[in-house]
């Protein structure tokens, strides 16, 4: 899931279009299966959503996500983090960095 991409036109409210791009993939700390992990920008806007994404990217607190005013940290799901945990070694006896 999440692989429908949000699309962006250089005719659109860019503003809004790049603040809702932003939200699809990282709201729920991109444990969605509808998460908008992929972005296709018009070239004559490309820079500006860029600029305006990146911006709120490095505005973004990080920790602990049940407490406020944090958005972003751990797994939000005690079992999504319990499989991510099972994995890992996983992937690290497969040559992954994890």
């Amino acid at each position: 899931g999440g692989k429908s991409p949000n699309i962006i036109f250089a005719d659109a409210d860019v503003e809004t279009a790049a603040k809702f791009a932003y939200f699809a993939l990282f709201f729920n700390m991109g444990q969605c299966c509808c998460a908008g992990s992929r972005l296709f920008v018009e070239d004559k806007v490309y820079d500006q959503v860029l600029n305006i994404i990146t911006e709120r990217a490095k505005k973004q607190k990080i920790g602990d996500p049940s407490t406020t005013p944090l958005r972003r940290g751990r797994r939000s799901r005690r079992s999504s983090a319990k499989r991510s945990c099972a994995i890992s070694p996983q992937a690290k006896r497969r040559g992954r960095v994890v």
